[in-house]
């Protein structure tokens, strides 16, 4: 597995950068031999003169730094020697460094300045790193740094080591700034834009901040242990410092360079939030009227340490006019930030105030269209008044659904379009992505205004990417109405999209899961309807075996006792002998009759279908109860008459009717029964009603009815089979029968054919 440096991608140019540093050239031999001497006990005086005089150029700024550090004795400071033995052996060393370093950097940047066309494998920016106002700033934090080491004398800190501290804090910046100019350049601009520090940027930039490049030139030079842990620390929480670090320097460069930053003298390159200098003086332990002290005096100590090494040379009043000129343009910087904020916070205020109208008017509601009618209002809300539609690929069969809306939110127009071939392949979710697609925006936005019937629009019709998600393909807004840039849309209808995506995924969701129900239950209707299905035809299974053993077991021995009885009967004198014969016969007869209808039931066997004339067959059905007592009404369709053929085994259907209505004879007060046929639409039904006025049906006797040797009619008057007879004959045909309460009072039985024409007849009526 590999390590997380091995995995990350700035390890690679963090290691370049590292190697780079080692490669920067050392200190000069003088600043060695000075740095390589550990105090002023082993020092040989005159050996350092003749070193430090051999360089005049090095000689006339340590002098003049050292005058300008020696508290009344500067002009008794004239050469080398003098410095010395008035200053002692740090003072001088302290002055030797600083200006060793300040001329190394200045000069290797100088030398790459001098060369141009080098380029980098690095991001191009079109800011550059100040350094002279860089080294202004490191100017001011040393003499700062100085000056509170002079007024401190309880933190050990001598003053000469708080200048160099001071000035060597930040001294990763220049050499990063000198290693890789454009990509520090891009982090400098980053930095302003952003209003931070630069240590996080240069990490997210670089892979590495100046602390740590800093850290690895001072090890490399064999800078003091102090002079490590200020470029290391120097903007590390002064409560939680680690421990064997030196504290009392860190603290009074930490409070003078939140001093300098508050004069704004020079560019210290880091523009985030700071703590005011006041509070760091209470962190480290240092009296805030020092702080004042400092302040005043800092502006001339700055002008003469810039003087000596060669920076800008301005005097005191024209640094301090150049310190306000600074505060004044970061005052407008802030100001306009402030203003930028402003605008931002109304815009954050008119985007929220949208979601709240869109989850007020209907976003919370679970349904698709009032969904897409609340988007469209908020959308209305935040970005222009005008008339929107809605386009929604929710992946369903049927395509895109389109919506237009009234100002209410209440849908106005909605159709399911396929998309047009030159917009077929797109996806609606990605539609921000069709700027470049040589008008795709224009030509959806048209489309879908035009499938709509919504007219011509006066203004460029816009499309606005609405949302895509869990459930939900893509749904974009089309809208005739004036609205903010394209960028600024974008951005702030992040949080509006969120809300519309996860609404309407859930609304989606919603609906899916209704339907999902509905079809369950239909499913466990006609579960439990086929399951009662075949618990019947299991039970005329079992009784169609029973009763064709019993067909064939008893109709012989019932036809011998029917004959004989008969036989008997009209040989017997005795009328009452000759009716107990007659009797026995009927009897016989009756149960007969009763093996036979059950062994029908049980097994009907197959329709024998030809055309019939409807009135034929009713008249059949009227004949074959005729005897009974009442009249029996018959109302056929308006245009029909008597010339209505049916498909139908004749002599069965006849049977089935005959059963219904002897039926609706026995219950009907007067006998008085109407058969009223029908021709339902729109799927051609031929639907024929007996209808009778009677006292109705119980409750048991509707859940019942059908069921073989059921009847609530008084004992002696039926056997129950009527009914069941009749069903299974109408089911041969395909046919239902239901029993249901009569409009004004009784019952009517309700036959329903579907298939009652012709072949041929059937399929022109579909065609029709």
């Amino acid at each position: 597995m590999e390590s997380t440096a091995e995995t990350n991608p700035l390890h690679h140019q963090v290691e370049v950068i590292l190697q780079s540093v080692d490669c920067l050239p050392t200190l000069s031999p003088v600043a060695n031999r000075v740095l390589s001497i550990g105090s002023s006990d082993r020092a040989d005086f005159g050996e350092l003169t003749r070193l430090i005089e051999a360089d005049p150029a090095l000689t006339s700024k340590m002098i003049g730094l050292c005058r300008r550090a020696a508290l009344g004795l500067g002009d008794r400071i004239t050469t080398v020697k003098r410095a010395l033995v008035m200053l002692g052996f740090d003072a001088v060393r302290a002055a030797v460094l600083s200006v060793s370093v300040y001329e190394l950097i200045s000069n290797e940047a100088r030398e790459r300045d001098s060369q141009p066309g080098e380029t980098e494998d690095n991001t191009e920016s079109t800011r550059a790193f100040d350094r002279i106002g860089f080294w202004m700033y490191s100017v001011g934090v040393a003499s700062a740094a100085e000056l509170l080491a002079q007024e401190n004398r309880k933190l050990r800190v001598k003053a000469d080591e708080a200048f160099v501290a001071g000035l060597l804090h930040g001294l990763g910046k220049p050499i990063l700034d000198l290693l890789l100019p454009r990509a520090y350049g891009r982090v400098v601009e980053l930095t302003e834009q952003r209003r931070t520090d630069a240590a996080p940027v240069e990490r997210e930039v670089l892979g590495i901040d100046h602390h740590g490049a800093a850290r690895r030139i001072a090890e490399r030079w064999s800078l003091p242990a102090t002079l490590r842990d200020v470029v290391w620390l120097y903007d590390h929480p002064l409560e939680s410092l680690p421990e064997g670090v030196d504290r009392d320097a860190i603290k009074i460069v930490a409070v003078a360079r939140a001093l300098v930053r508050e004069m704004h003298l020079g560019e210290s390159g880091d523009h985030g939030p700071f703590a005011p200098a006041a509070e760091m003086c209470d962190a480290a332990g240092i009296s805030r009227s020092t702080l004042d002290k400092v302040a005043r005096r800092l502006h001339e100590a700055v002008a003469g340490r810039c003087k000596v090494l060669g920076l800008n040379e301005q005097a005191p009043p024209e640094m301090l006019l150049k310190s306000i000129t600074a505060a004044n343009r970061r005052l407008s910087q802030l100001t306009a930030d402030l203003d930028l904020k402003a605008k931002e916070g109304e815009r954050v205020v008119q985007v929220l105030d949208a979601v709240a109208e869109f989850w007020k008017v209907g976003g919370a509601s679970g349904d698709v269209l009032r969904t897409l009618g609340a988007m469209t209002q908020s959308a209305s809300r935040l970005l222009g008044e005008g008339q929107w539609i809605t386009l929604l690929d929710g992946g369903g069969p049927r395509g895109w659904m389109l919506c237009s809306f009234k100002p209410g939110g209440s849908v106005a127009h909605s159709v399911y379009a396929e998309p047009p071939p030159s917009l077929a392949e797109f996806d609606l979710s990605n539609a921000s992505a069709w700027a470049d697609r040589s008008g795709v925006r224009s030509t959806l936005a048209e489309w879908a205004w035009a499938k709509l019937g919504m007219g011509a629009s006066q203004t460029p019709l816009r499309v606005v990417v609405a949302c895509a998600g869990d459930g939900v393909r893509g749904c974009v807004m089309v809208t005739d109405a004036p609205m903010p840039s394209q960028t600024q849309d974008a951005i702030h209808l992040l949080p509006l999209r969120a809300g519309w995506s996860a609404a309407l995924s859930a609304a989606i969701h919603k609906g899916a899961t209704e339907r999902l129900a509905e079809s369950l239950a239909d499913s466990n209707r006609t579960l439990a309807a086929t399951q009662a299905k075949l618990t019947e035809v299991q039970a005329l299974a079992r009784l169609g075996e029973m009763t064709a053993g019993a067909a064939h077991e008893l109709n012989n021995p019932l036809t011998v006792i029917r004959g004989r009885a008969q036989m008997l009967a009209d040989r017997l004198e005795d009328d009452r002998d000759r009716t107990t014969a007659r009797l026995i016969a009927k009897a016989s007869g009756d149960l007969s009759d009763l093996v036979t209808a059950m062994h029908e039931i049980a097994r009907p066997g197959r329709a024998d279908r030809a055309e019939i004339l409807l009135s034929d067959l009713l008249k059949d059905v009227i004949e074959s109860v005729k005897g009974a007592e009442g009249h029996v009404e018959i109302v056929m369709p308006t245009g029909y008459g008597g010339g209505l053929d049916v498909f139908v085994d004749g002599p069965r259907m006849s049977r089935a009717l005959a059963e219904l209505l002897r039926n609706a004879r026995e219950w009907a007060e007067d006998g008085n029964v109407t058969l009223r046929v029908q021709i339902e639409p729109p799927d051609d039904r031929l639907v024929i009603r007996v209808e009778d006025d009677g006292p109705g049906l119980s409750s048991k006797a509707m859940r019942h009815a059908f069921d073989p040797f059921f009847s609530e009619r008084p004992a002696g008057r039926g056997r129950g089979l009527g009914l069941p007879l009749a069903k299974c004959l109408v089911e041969l045909h395909a046919g239902t029968v239901r029993l249901e309460p009569g409009g004004h009072g009784g019952t009517t039985a309700v036959v329903t054919l579907h298939e009652w024409r012709a072949v041929t007849e059937r399929e022109a009526g579909r065609a029709a």
